[in-house]
């Protein structure tokens, strides 16, 4: 199989009685594994002062995050990687 081109993985903020906002955009190479962009992601929130206190993420990002690190872990402490919640 070849995979040729980008993938975009975009940041939106969640509350409920506000509007969703694109916070961050993110463009890496088709090949890019999504879990190794995490802690781009929350680095470059961070600078623009915008890290959320939980960044919900689906199954193939959260297998970065099975341990702490510098911006948080998994909120459920678990390795299980179905939407799950981080914790930042």
């Amino acid at each position: 199989m070849l995979w040729a081109g980008y993938k975009v993985h975009l940041t939106e903020t969640c509350d409920e009685k506000l509007p969703h906002l694109i916070t961050h955009v993110e463009t890496t190479p088709a090949t890019t594994y999504d879990g190794a962009v995490t802690e781009t992601i929350h680095t470059a929130l961070e600078a623009k002062a915008l890290l959320p206190e939980e960044h919900i993420v689906d199954s193939p990002v959260c297998g970065s995050f099975t341990e702490s690190g510098p911006h948080g872990s998994l909120a459920d402490g678990t390795t299980s990687c179905a939407d799950t919640t981080l914790s930042v």
